[in-house]
């Protein structure tokens, strides 16, 4: 993102629901000349990325805003990063267009987001190699960390509509369309197919790569992972895009 941002004599640059990525606060570090603007609905997020980038002394702006329903004004911005942001918003059409209308001339749109099934839940090809697979894990990598008051052993790995609880991936399918109506990608990097399942937050713990059991099998999980995206057996479930308007 540097590299994209410094092109410009004097870029302006927004940030939208990455406002303590940081990616956003190496921007103004090594990009002085950058005009950042950073935007979130939780106004608890905007004071910590406010208090972050005053304790680094850079020259970053903040504000409050829906993305459901933001009005972005028309060729104000070189580049906008959406980072782990867009899994977050239902009227995601509407943003792409107003994303594309403030971008100026030779303007990018840089994202990673996740790409699942709606309501984080797997793809069914993705679901079926992930069950065949935990069946073969010793117990001690099927320790779930995170759902329980303590940590138990699951028999089957979990899997739970986050979006009936809430925004989280609520409308993830529709993403990479939403994009591709509005612009062009220069760059699309697809990854994780299906190792973010075993190697999160729930299930990561689990694995210490200084043990040889651990490491052989987070490495085969993780070639699986790389071979199916390459042969096009899964989908992934996380991307990197760099993308132009149309």
């Amino acid at each position: 993102m540097r590299s994209q941002v410094s092109q410009f004599a004097l870029a302006a640059l927004l940030a939208v629901m990455t406002v303590t990525s940081a990616p956003v606060r190496a921007t103004p570090r090594h990009v002085p000349q950058a005009a950042t603007l950073c935007m979130d609905i939780n106004p608890d997020l905007l004071q910590l990325g406010r208090e972050r980038a005053g304790a680094e002394g850079l020259a970053v702006e903040f504000a409050e805003a829906d993305l459901n329903t933001i009005d972005l004004p028309s060729g104000a911005f070189d580049v906008v990063f959406c980072h782990a942001a867009l899994h977050h918003v239902i009227e995601l059409e509407r943003l792409t267009r107003e994303i594309a209308r403030t971008l100026r001339p030779g303007g990018v749109l840089l994202t990673v987001d996740v790409v699942t099934r709606n309501g984080y839940l797997m793809w069914p090809e993705t679901r079926e190699m992930v069950a065949a697979i935990w069946k073969a894990l010793p117990a001690k990598f099927r320790v779930n960390h995170t759902v329980y008051a303590a940590p138990l052993i699951d028999d089957q790995i979990w899997e739970s509509d986050t979006s009936t609880a809430g925004m989280e991936c609520a409308r993830s399918e529709a993403i990479l369309p939403a994009i591709d109506e509005r612009f062009e990608a220069m760059h699309y990097v697809p990854y994780f197919s299906l190792s973010r399942r075993f190697f999160d937050t729930m299930y990561g713990p689990s694995y210490d790569l200084t043990a040889p059991l651990d490491k052989a099998v987070f490495d085969w999980i993780w070639e699986m992972d790389v071979h199916h995206l390459a042969t096009g057996k899964l989908r992934p479930e996380t991307f990197f895009g760099m993308y132009r308007p149309a």
